[in-house]
């Protein structure tokens, strides 16, 4: 054996025995998250785990079959016909490229191999072909941000209608939408950021919601009503929370008062500071440290913000989640991170030298919806749950729980009178007004994620 297939094998290995001990893993959520990872040079060992055994023994019975092979960084999928081996599909391992890139790889890799691997791989896996039911049971399945759900909630909605929730996670929105065209029968309905909805409509992924299963929308605040670019009133997306992208600050290491992007350039701060490992995201604060707006496709504008990226580079930046970037700066380990604000409150609550920072050039405002799946098997049930979570004192108990902001005005009501409300830390009305909301970009997304990969 290679030593690149001898690597690959056992970091597969590793990367599944992993997953399998997180809470309710999803094994297609898996395979796109530890193929984005950095250290995975040769990711066709990656791709074989969407069918939920170990990577080694199906990467084998491929093989032994005669339907993949690995060559000089090339993955060759054949198709077996009359005529003997047809080559179906080539591709060049894109080892270390950008996520764009390998998301593309691996999308056309499956697309391929999926045609050329049922005989091989019989046996393994649930293969039923009808995920979303077991024995008659009714079943819903959700795809959400990691740790975006009151599982309480899920319970309390099973309870009242007999409705399974199977819940699947993710961490970007890059890891989504790879997620999505690789796997898109795997779910019902997604929680995702709206400013998403026309890229992944336009990409067929996406089916319409029916407003009139949903009376629920009549209790939505007049502000979600007006705000740009998305469907409120049901068509392709309901509202589930909001909330802002600012920065968190430890005031042991940086200045009280600090409200500017611009401390990220600072070289007193060089290797303490950290921006969130998402495209859109990390630029935002680039672009507004050059006074530009965060949704600018302006080609002029977007040189001057590679260059931004390039000294942010030089100074040291890291790259994380949004927990892991509180996380560090509450341990000191970082001094400033971006990250959203409710993520802050969970866990830095209390302390004392701990800022969430709205800074003064300006900040991201985003609303997270529920959308339906394109083909969705499920979606009555996927309505019962939107219309479950429209119910004000559910979603209350939702944003209180989670820290984030409901677009339910009732819900705000209730809210407001818990003892466990602070007006200082969850989102207020003026913040939609000030934050800017993110657009898609259509031709400009490249440019975005070329410039992002500069800060690795």
């Amino acid at each position: 054996m290679s030593e690149s297939k001898d690597f690959g094998m056992r970091a597969v290995g590793t990367a599944y025995r992993a997953a399998a001990a997180e809470r309710s893993p999803s094994r297609p959520a898996l395979l796109v998250r530890f193929f984005l990872r950095k250290e995975v040079s040769t990711v066709a060992f990656a791709l074989v785990a969407l069918r939920g055994c170990r990577g080694e023994e199906i990467w084998r019975r491929l093989e032994a079959a005669g339907r993949i092979g690995l060559n000089r960084g090339k993955v060759t999928v054949y198709n077996k016909g009359e005529g003997g081996d047809r080559k179906r599909a080539e591709a060049q391992v894109p080892g270390k490229a950008a996520i764009a890139e390998r998301a593309r790889f691996v999308i056309t890799v499956l697309v391929a191999l999926s045609a050329a691997s049922s005989a091989a791989l019989q046996g393994c896996g649930s293969g039923s072909g009808d995920e979303g039911r077991s024995g008659g049971e009714r079943v819903v399945r959700l795809l959400n941000w990691k740790d975006f759900t009151d599982a309480s909630l899920l319970s309390e909605f099973q309870d009242e209608t007999g409705i399974r929730v199977e819940l699947h996670e993710y961490l970007t929105s890059q890891e989504l939408i790879a997620e999505l065209q690789s796997n898109p029968d795997s779910y019902d309905i997604i929680v995702m950021d709206a400013y998403l909805i026309p890229l992944l409509w336009d990409l067929r992924l996406l089916d319409a919601i029916d407003p009139e299963r949903l009376p629920g929308l009549s209790a939505l605040k007049d502000e979600f009503r007006r705000l740009p670019l998305h469907d409120y009133e049901g068509d392709k997306s309901v509202p589930y929370l909001w909330g802002t992208t600012g920065m968190v600050v430890n005031t042991d290491f940086v200045p009280e008062g600090t409200d500017s992007w611009k401390v990220f350039w600072d070289g007193r701060y060089g290797g303490r500071a950290a921006l969130l490992d998402d495209t859109r995201e990390a630029m935002m604060p680039i672009l507004y440290s050059c006074g530009f707006s965060a949704n600018s496709r302006d080609p002029a504008e977007l040189r001057v913000a590679e260059q931004r990226a390039l000294e942010l580079k030089a100074n040291g930046v890291r790259l994380g989640e949004t927990f892991e970037n509180i996380e560090g700066v509450v341990s000191g380990d970082l001094w400033v991170a971006e990250a959203y604000g409710g993520d802050v409150d969970l866990v830095a609550r209390g302390k004392r030298n701990i800022r969430y920072v709205l800074p003064k050039e300006g900040f991201n405002v985003w609303v997270d919806v529920f959308a339906l799946c394109r083909g969705a098997a499920n979606s009555d049930e996927a309505h019962q749950l939107i219309e479950f979570f429209l119910r004000p004192d559910v979603s209350a108990r939702a944003a209180l729980s989670l820290r984030y902001g409901t677009p339910v005005e009732e819900a705000e009501i209730l809210m407001r009178v818990s003892d466990d409300y602070d007006p200082t830390v969850f989102p207020q009305d003026w913040q939609l007004e000030q934050g800017e909301f993110y657009v898609e970009l259509k031709g400009a997304n490249r440019e975005y994620e070329r410039i992002f990969q500069l800060l690795r």
